[in-house]
């Protein structure tokens, strides 16, 4: 089994987002963002065979990656897995 990990494409700032009082898990990626991993997942596409399965973190910004990673790569629907999630291995831990 080969396995592929892809880190979220850029998202907006942490600290002005949560300035406003919102939640970090709802941080969205920015159009910048969106575009450039659009372009690394073209290329990624040409270098990699297709994945049988592509899974992703609950946080927004991954799962729009996932999103965009599962059309350039012509994978099956991104999933959603909550052991990816980063405050999964913080449980009890006042997160």
């Amino acid at each position: 089994m080969r396995l592929l990990v892809i880190r979220h494409a850029p998202a907006g700032d942490r600290e002005a987002w949560s300035a406003e009082g919102k939640d970090d898990r709802a941080r969205p990626l920015t159009a910048a963002g969106r575009r450039k991993m659009r372009e690394a997942a073209n290329g990624l596409a040409r270098l990699v065979p297709r994945p049988a399965a592509l899974g992703t973190s609950p946080l927004v910004r991954a799962r729009e990656t996932a999103r965009l990673a599962a059309r350039a790569l012509g994978a099956v629907r991104a999933e959603e897995v909550a052991a990816l999630s980063p405050w999964r291995a913080l449980a009890g831990k006042g997160y």
